[in-house]
C-alpha cells in the first residue's frame, strides 16, 4: 500500500509485503484517519488475514484471520465502540470493534446474505459511510462478474435497515459494477455500463 499528498508528488509506501503474504488489498481508514485497516492476501488460504496499520509506522496489528476487505461502521451511540464489517463468502457480517485499542470483542452479527465477492481477491462489494449508512451489492457471489471494476447487468442498488429489512431501491435497473458511497450517505459514485464496450464512473443522488 501507498499514500501520496493530495498535492501530487512521489509515492510513499507504508506497508510491506511478508512471506507468505503475496499482496495487501483494500486499505479503509477508521474515525481518526491515522489507522486504517487492510487485507493481507496470500496463496495459501490460512495466512489471509485483516490487519491493521498506522501512517508515519510500520507496525500492524492482526485483527483476524479473514478473506475479506474491511470497513469501519460507528456505532450509534457516541461511547460505545463501533464494528467492523467483513464477509465471509456471500454473507455480510458486522463485529464490535474498538478502533482506539484496535481490538474486536464479542461475536459477529449477521448482516445480510448473497453479497457480491470476489473469490480471486476478498473484495466485498459494500461499504460503509462515516454516519454508519451501509451499502452493499447483493446477488453473484463468487462470480467471475461481480470483481472490482467488472459489470454485472440486471443490477440495482437497495437501502436495508440494521436488522436486514429492505427499505427502498436507489437509483435505477442497470449495469453495474464497482461503487462507492459518499460520507452523508446521499451519493453513490457507481460504475456504469451503457452500449459499446468501456464504462463510465457515474453518481446517483438517490434522495
Amino acid at each position: 500500500l501507498y499514500r501520496v499528498s493530495a498535492e501530487g508528488g512521489k509515492p510513499e509506501a507504508i506497508t510491506t509485503v511478508e512471506k507468505p503474504e503475496t499482496g495487501h488489498f483494500w486499505p479503509s481508514f477508521l474515525p481518526d484517519g491515522r489507522h486504517y485497516v487492510y487485507l493481507a492476501w496470500s496463496g495459501e488460504a490460512a495466512n489471509r488475514a485483516v490487519f491493521a496499520g498506522t501512517l508515519g509506522s510500520r507496525d500492524k496489528t492482526r485483527l483476524m484471520a479473514a478473506e475479506s476487505n474491511a470497513a469501519y461502521a460507528p456505532s450509534t451511540g457516541s461511547s460505545a465502540p463501533g464494528y467492523l464489517v467483513f464477509h465471509r463468502e456471500a454473507t455480510l457480517f458486522a463485529q464490535p470493534f474498538n478502533a482506539k485499542k484496535l481490538a474486536l470483542a464479542g461475536d459477529p452479527v449477521h448482516i445480510a446474505d448473497q453479497l457480491g465477492f470476489s473469490a480471486t481477491n476478498g473484495r466485498g462489494n459494500f461499504d460503509v459511510s462515516q454516519n454508519g449508512a451501509l451499502v452493499y451489492f447483493q446477488g453473484g457471489g463468487g462470480a467471475a462478474g461481480s470483481g472490482r471494476g467488472q459489470t454485472q447487468t440486471g443490477a440495482v442498488f437497495g437501502w436495508s435497515d440494521r436488522t436486514g429489512k429492505q427499505l427502498g431501491m436507489a437509483g435505477e435497473q442497470g449495469t453495474y459494477g464497482d461503487f462507492d458511497l459518499s460520507p452523508d450517505g446521499r451519493l453513490i459514485a457507481i460504475t456504469r455500463q451503457d452500449a459499446g464496450p468501456g464504462a463510465d464512473i457515474w453518481v446517483i443522488d438517490w434522495e
